[in-house]
């Protein structure tokens, strides 16, 4: 927790889950944002090792985030909808542990829905990962992915209805 201009801030984390994890590690305030690490995950590297290998290797990872920059919320991308069955699984595996983690360390979760996240950054709520993409470059942001973006959106989200 840190105070600026009178406010306390608390370090927040934006994740798009999924096997390419996208996160942002950020504070906000009102009309006001500061990004310390965004980046993509990945968790498919790990060759041949069972989904409960990929689960505990989320979970080592996340744990680490949350003690080195002692996060008090997380954000993530609501999803109700994918593309397949495996994507499916992952994500709500990825899920369950965030869900396990904020409660083990009292971090308050706080979904998003795609659509809310996408209109917000780009005015549109159907738009496409490039313009996604697009539109967190317009911030001065370089992600290296949609998976980053999508991080970093959800961060800007975050901080669009704080200054509200």
């Amino acid at each position: 927790t840190y105070k600026m201009k009178g406010r306390v801030m608390d370090t927040c984390l934006s994740l798009d889950l999924g096997t390419k994890t996208g996160f942002c590690v950020f504070e906000h305030s009102e009309g006001f944002i500061e990004v310390f690490q965004s980046g993509t995950k990945d968790f498919q590297q790990l060759q041949g090792a069972s989904i409960g290998r990929k689960f505990a290797c989320f979970r080592d990872w996340l744990v680490q985030i949350i003690k080195e920059y002692h996060i008090k919320t997380v954000y993530f991308e609501q999803v109700f909808r994918h593309s397949g069955v495996q994507p499916a699984h992952v994500y709500g595996g990825f899920l369950y542990h965030l869900a396990a983690i904020c409660d083990d360390y009292n971090i308050e979760m706080c979904g998003l829905g795609v659509c809310t996240i996408k209109k917000t950054v780009t005015g549109y709520g159907h738009a496409s990962k490039d313009e996604i993409i697009q539109a967190v470059r317009q911030y001065d942001f370089k992600p290296i992915d949609d998976n980053e973006a999508d991080a970093i959106a959800i961060a800007l989200t975050v901080q669009e209805r704080s200054a509200q």
